[in-house]
């Protein structure tokens, strides 16, 4: 009998801008996702035949050479702002300032982990007809800068699966000497190519809106969040700005389109809380699946999700380019 006629997807080594990428490719789609190892294994770029679907802040050499975010940046071990420098789990006693590869937002605040621009992976892919696959991995006990500000021995996986036209992302956390606090996310920029803000809408599920103070940090009462419900709606980016927690009520999706593309986001089960960042007069928005909220490693709570030794905790994503959106 003779074999799919479909053509195999493939993995790529490039190199762009001076940085080292590794590219899944569906050359069938025309759809090629390129991750840069040294950029904390994001993922810089997601091209299709009708452009580029993921926002840089820069060119990407001048990008990879500071901690900023872009692209699809896995966020971990807490996505978006702590509290403070200092908080305890259990008997462990937590300073994020104590590791160099902190990362600080305007007021100081740690933000967004320890994984920005960390390179020291290990790299496994593959690829057939169905799809193509990277995975990098991580142990964290074997680096003490690590461990300085997030001091729980576990192994990382951070999973890239391109098929057609969609996105898999996925990490999963294995605890390896204690029960370990899970608060990472990822923080998606994504974009319709040639479409101006003013053309965009945002297409957004059921959600709670989590009241934030001025730092962007939740408020709560009685150690529980604040939150208003919000039901399916949308709205055109010209008339609004965000950057705000919501909850997921629900499964739903979020679809960024204009022009008659669009990509959508789809969050997995464990990805309970979306941060939205689409400044005025941009033409992206950063659609930001969190498996905490803000701030949980520090405020505990019911919120926060622990996993203990023995058990792995497993969070993911797809990231869908669609037509007639």
């Amino acid at each position: 009998m003779r074999g799919s006629s479909r053509e195999s997807h493939r993995v790529e080594s490039r190199r762009r801008d001076g940085v080292a990428l590794i590219a899944l490719v569906a050359p069938e789609q025309g759809v090629s996702l390129e991750v840069a190892p040294a950029a904390g294994g994001a993922a810089v770029g997601l091209a299709s035949p009708a452009g580029e679907h993921l926002f840089l802040p820069e060119p990407l050499g001048a990008f990879v050479g500071r901690r900023r975010t872009g692209g699809i940046p896995l966020l971990h071990p807490y996505a978006n702002r702590l509290r403070g420098s200092r908080w305890t789990f259990g008997d462990r006693i937590v300073d994020p300032d104590a590791s160099p590869c902190r990362h600080a937002d305007a007021n100081g605040l740690p933000m967004h982990g320890e994984l920005l621009r960390w390179s020291r992976w290990r790299v496994a892919t593959g690829a057939d007809a169905d799809g193509a696959t990277l995975t990098l991995s991580l142990d964290w006990a074997e680096h003490p800068e690590l461990m300085a500000g997030f001091p729980f021995p576990h192994r990382l996986e951070l999973g890239y699966r391109l098929s057609g036209s969609t996105v898999e992302v996925r990490a999963t956390v294995t605890p390896t000497g204690a029960a370990m606090p899970v608060s990472f996310g990822w923080h998606p920029y994504l974009r319709v190519p040639d479409v101006s803000r003013d053309a965009l809408t945002l297409t957004l599920p059921s959600l709670e809106r989590i009241e934030m103070d001025k730092r962007g940090l939740p408020r709560r009462i009685d150690g529980r969040l604040v939150a208003s419900p919000q039901g399916n709606r949308r709205v055109k980016l010209a008339d609004t700005a965000f950057d705000d927690l919501y909850r997921l009520v629900g499964r739903g999706s979020i679809t960024l389109a204009g022009g008659g593309r669009g990509v959508r986001l789809e969050p997995g089960e464990h990805c309970r809380f979306l941060q939205l960042y689409s400044p005025a007069g941009t033409d992206f928005a950063a659609i930001e699946p969190m498996t905490a909220p803000t701030a949980a490693l520090d405020d505990g709570g019911p919120d926060l999700p622990v996993v203990e030794v023995g058990e792995s905790f497993t969070a993911s994503f797809t990231v869908r380019i669609v037509d007639g959106a």
